[in-house]
This record gives C-alpha cells, structure tokens and sequence, in this order.
C-alpha cells in the first residue's frame, strides 16, 4: 500500500473511531458530509506535501476536485460526493 494511500485511510477512520457507536450506524447529515468532504478535499492538498506527492496522488486529487465541483454544480447531495471520495480512495 502506497504511503499516501495508507495516511488517507487512516484520516477517514479517525472521526469514524471518535463516534458514539450508536452514532455508527445513522446517515450523516447533509451538513455532516459537507463537512467531511471539504475536510478531506482539505487534507488531500496538503498530505502529503505538494512537492512531495506523487503522480498518482496528484491524480486522484484531481478527480475528487472535480467530482465534488461537479456534484455541487448539479445541485447533488454532498453524501453523494463522500461516498465517491471514499470509494475512490480505497479502491484506487
């Protein structure tokens, strides 16, 4: 697993293990995946560095730029825009 990769997953499960457990099992709020999509946009630019990143984590973040543009211009829910980022982040 590539360092990158490793680093994104383990952010994505932080705020999961910080839950209630009952919390675990509700649908986040449209808000709540707003807040978690620009979270992770976020965390994406900035880790690893820029100069340190390479071709493949420039890529992803890429289509995760444009998928959540993209969803926000067609007025789509920003849940739908999470679950594109997580798939996209484990299975890339």
């Amino acid at each position: 697993m590539k360092r990158s990769t490793a680093i994104l997953l383990t952010i994505i499960a932080l705020p999961l293990a910080a839950q209630d457990r009952n919390q675990l099992y509700k649908q986040p709020t449209e808000t709540q995946c707003k807040q978690m999509v620009d979270g992770m946009v976020q965390t994406m630019r900035t880790t690893p560095p820029p100069d340190k990143r390479d071709k493949d984590a420039d890529a992803l973040l890429a289509r995760v730029e444009k998928e959540v543009a993209d969803n926000r211009a067609r007025g789509k829910s920003e849940c739908d825009s999470w679950a594109f980022i997580s798939k996209a982040v484990t299975t890339q």
